[in-house]
């Protein structure tokens, strides 16, 4: 028995590593489920509810798998980690009328670390292996979006007999405001718990978070088109959505046990079909136990590249963020994003 504690000991310490590394985060089970998913997103710091119009909503807002292309979209993410870390995922998301549905893995990999017995021996290297398998549906009515999803998680210390199962379910809601700005609101993990394969069987319930933001798209350019209604003949004047534009965001973030919300602004400039800027931070927010303004925490920047045209019958999307991580030896941590349009 001492010697699973201080093993947990250890894969719980590996854990709250690995939530520092993008925020003040700690002794959570599933901790890297808080972890920022995708180029875009982590770009922007996490301020991604009321966007969440690509696979990457799976893990951010439900509702927003309403607002994807009809056309099938897959986006993978791999987060260049030191320490033998590694976090990737991989999603899949398609819009059927008023129904979007989507598909995505998550996986992290704390990297090998030594094991000990009570007497502070070695027991061998120790890795902590974690994964989800996440599903999720949304329907929209009018301007109105409503999700949920549902995820399968599993943890396995792997060189010890530790291991565990769970689920975890998430809901939420996104809003278009009179065509002026988009409102995201989902809670992620609303009822989640993880069972462990332990004599005492442990069960660790997930905490909450509580996202909730808003986005407002400025229009660079605007095209329309007129179209003949084939029954009467009567005309209409159709709007083509923006090709290039500025989207300024806002969200705040609460996870059950911490001090207070994290408030963080983004925004993306896209000067040109082919590319994106974009950049995100904290303004707001727990900073080792002290509530303050700016506490860097949350932090991003990227770039997006769009080589072929989205109405090529294959359209891909390259996208590049740095970000901080705080436990590199330069503090900073590379995500690179590569999505396929079908």
């Amino acid at each position: 028995m001492k010697k699973t504690l201080l093993t947990l000991c250890g894969f719980a310490l590996i854990n709250f590593y690995a939530v520092y590394s993008q925020i003040t985060n700690g002794g959570y089970p599933e901790s890297y489920l808080l972890r920022d998913i995708g180029a875009r997103p982590i770009s922007m710091a996490g301020t991604y509810s009321a966007i969440s119009n690509d696979p990457y909503a799976l893990f951010y807002n439900p509702a927003g798998l309403s607002f994807l292309s009809p056309r099938a979209t897959i986006s993978s993410s791999y987060s260049l980690l030191e320490f033998g870390r590694t976090h990737t995922a991989l999603a899949w998301g398609q819009s059927f009328g008023n129904v979007g549905l989507g598909f995505g893995l998550n996986h992290f990999n704390s990297g090998s670390f030594t094991g000990r017995d009570i007497r502070g021996n070695s027991t061998g290297l120790l890795r902590n292996w974690q994964f989800e398998i996440i599903s999720g549906f949304s329907y929209i009515i009018n301007s109105s979006s409503f999700g949920a999803s549902i995820k399968y998680l599993s943890n396995s210390l792997q060189g010890s007999k530790e291991s565990a199962e769970g689920y975890g379910i998430d809901i939420g809601a996104k809003i278009d405001v009179f065509d002026l700005f988009s409102f995201g609101l989902s809670i992620q993990n609303a009822s989640g718990a993880l069972f462990w394969n332990t004599k005492s069987k442990e069960k660790a319930v997930l905490p909450y978070t509580i996202r909730s933001g808003i986005a407002m798209e400025f229009e660079l350019n605007e095209e329309t088109y007129i179209e003949q209604y084939t029954q009467n003949g009567q005309l209409q004047k159709l709007r083509i959505p923006p090709s290039r534009y500025i989207l300024v965001a806002i969200e705040g973030k609460l996870t059950q046990y911490e001090i207070g919300p994290t408030l963080t602004i983004a925004f993306e400039a896209v000067p040109y079909e082919i590319i994106a800027l974009r950049a995100g931070i904290s303004v707001l927010g727990d900073d080792l136990g002290v509530y303050k303004a700016f506490p860097m925490t949350n932090l991003g920047a990227g770039i997006s590249l769009r080589p072929l045209p989205e109405d090529t019958p294959y359209s891909i999307i390259i996208d590049y963020s740095f970000y901080n991580d705080f436990i590199a030896s330069n503090k900073l941590g590379h995500n690179i994003s590569i999505s396929v349009l079908f």
